[in-house]
């Protein structure tokens, strides 16, 4: 796609959650476009630091704000950069909401928000969504399995580790996620060998399976001990049927 305009990235921002908690956040702008700008947000619990980077690492901020729209890239709380505590889920919907609320004071925006991402950046999005911020006027729910389950026996990424196909965790793709990407204490562990999560997804009983290999301190203890159905996910927003069947609106094109 053939940009528009030169990009101009501001770092080292700090958006003030309700509770006081700051996430570190990136706006890349267009350069000489309108004063006015519609929005699009990335939340992400991958960092922030590669959407700066050129293709073919993860051109999606640099492309979108080159065609004249300011996108804003945040660091979920408590990972890297971002303040607070991590806890799967837990503050996705509200923060995502205060985000909203703070792009849509910015003097360059015009409160045209939409949001953008894939797998658990999805996520965010549609726990985003439900509150129905009056700013957040679509959302690209990229890989999201969950979003549209139908049911809770196959419930993709929605509710993470509450993974299952046919009701039986699906072990082999959580232990490895959970040991690599969701860490507490703010630690990115490099991946263990083949043998070494093999020997991980034998042990018993599975609540076990990430002490078993040194993991960080993770919610995965929270996770695998709850069955889908249990009421402990509402806290999260979780939906328990497909987004489409409770909020039909939520999700449709960019169109801002």
């Amino acid at each position: 796609m053939t940009p528009r305009y030169e990009v101009v990235l501001q770092t080292g921002l700090r958006v003030p959650m309700r509770d006081g908690v700051e996430l570190a956040t990136d706006v890349y702008r267009p350069s000489g476009s309108p004063d006015k700008l519609s929005s699009i947000l990335i939340r992400t619990k991958y960092g922030k630091a590669d959407y700066r980077l050129p293709e073919p690492s993860k051109p999606v901020a640099m492309m979108f704000a080159a065609q004249g729209y300011a996108v804003v890239v945040q660091e979920l709380r408590g990972l890297f950069d971002s303040g607070g505590h991590f806890a799967l889920l837990e503050h996705d919907a509200k923060d995502g909401y205060d985000t909203l609320s703070w792009i849509a004071s910015q003097p360059w925006s015009t409160e045209r928000v939409g949001t953008y991402g894939c797998s658990a950046l999805g996520i965010t999005q549609v726990l985003t969504a439900q509150l129905c911020h009056p700013a957040h006027r679509c959302a690209i729910v990229e890989g999201a399995g969950g979003a549209t389950s139908g049911d809770r026996q196959r419930l993709g990424d929605l509710r993470l580790c509450g993974s299952r196909l046919g009701g039986a965790l699906e072990l082999s793709m959580w232990v490895p996620h959970f040991h690599q990407s969701h860490g507490k204490d703010r630690s990115r562990p490099q991946p263990k060998t083949d043998d070494e999560y093999k020997r991980a997804l034998g042990t018993l009983p599975v609540i076990d399976m990430l002490k078993s290999i040194g993991s960080p301190p993770t919610d995965w203890e929270d996770w695998v001990s709850r069955d889908p159905g249990d009421p402990w996910f509402d806290r999260f927003g979780v939906p328990s049927r497909g987004l489409d069947n409770r909020h039909p609106s939520t999700i449709r094109e960019l169109v801002v």
